[in-house]
């Protein structure tokens, strides 16, 4: 009896399914491993790196700037108090946008004209003469329109809490009108200081050539040399004054004869033998028996 179409197919699989195991079994293909992963782990994030410097590197890489930055803070408190209680009595002050390109063509020579006139006026120890100021208008619009300024870059002058001069650049030549306008806002100042040391010099040449050139005290000035010569001439003659400092010296006929004091001193001893004698009773002196030592 033939075998039907199923049990052929069934055989079939069988035999494929026989050649398969073995040759696994011997060393053939291999089906992949299969593994089971789990939820995917991050890495964690680093930290930013944080760069530490030394605040003495850092103050040697910024110097400190001759020009005080104020704002609408700051700005009355020193600049518009009155002359009594102000630290400086002059104030320059610019008003300037920092992003705007002709303030930024000012800035250096500004702050080369506050290095200049701060260190040849300031003088004292607690108070100072003239200070320079900026405002930036970008931030404090408010006080740039109250000092009424109406373009960029624009100084002020203040004396005593007042504007007294007003410079407008934003032309070619502003660091060539700079520097002149500095120049006659603080003439004043260059020539009273000037003229103080004229009169101490000349008050000081007038004291000296009082006491030193004689002038109408010449007759009392002579008076008292003449005084003076006459007494050194009445010490330099009197004999008696040198004697007394020097030892007395035999004359020169008297030799071998006692000097001055030899004979004072003789005179002396002779009157102080007589009261003695005086003094002794009567049979004393009667008998006067040598002793011999």
């Amino acid at each position: 009896m033939a075998p039907s179409m199923t049990a052929r197919r069934y055989a079939v699989a069988m035999l494929t399914a026989l050649v398969f195991i073995g040759g696994a079994s011997a060393g053939g293909p291999k089906r992949p491993d299969l593994r089971i992963m789990g939820p995917r782990e991050e890495a964690p994030e680093q930290a930013p790196e944080v760069l530490i410097t030394n605040s003495k590197d850092a103050d040697e890489v910024a110097p400190v700037s001759p020009v005080l930055e104020l704002n609408s803070y700051t700005f009355a408190g020193n600049v518009l108090r009155g002359p009594e209680s102000q630290h400086a009595s002059h104030w320059v002050v610019i008003f300037c946008p920092n992003w705007w390109e002709p303030c930024k063509n000012i800035e250096g020579p500004f702050a080369g004209q506050a290095t200049e006139w701060q260190g040849r006026l300031n003088q004292d120890l607690l108070s100072s003469e003239v200070r320079f100021a900026k405002v930036d208008c970008a931030t404090d619009k408010v006080l740039c329109n109250e000092q009424e300024v109406e373009g960029y870059p624009t100084i002020n002058h203040y004396v005593g809490g007042a504007r007294v001069a007003k410079w407008s650049g934003g032309q070619k030549t502003d660091l060539e009108r700079f520097p002149k306008w500095l120049k006659k806002q603080f003439a004043a100042i260059t020539d009273s200081s000037g003229l103080a040391a004229a009169g101490s010099a000349a008050g000081l040449q007038e004291v000296l050539s009082s006491y030193l050139v004689p002038g109408e005290r010449a007759a009392d000035i002579g008076l008292v040399l003449l005084g003076l010569a006459a007494s050194f001439r009445l010490v330099l003659s009197n004999p008696e004054l040198w004697a007394k400092g020097s030892p007395s010296a035999p004359s020169a006929g008297t030799a071998g004869t006692p000097t001055t004091s030899s004979s004072a001193a003789a005179r002396v001893e002779a009157s102080g033998g007589a009261r003695l004698r005086q003094a002794l009773p009567e049979e004393w002196r009667a008998d006067r028996r040598s002793m011999e030592l």
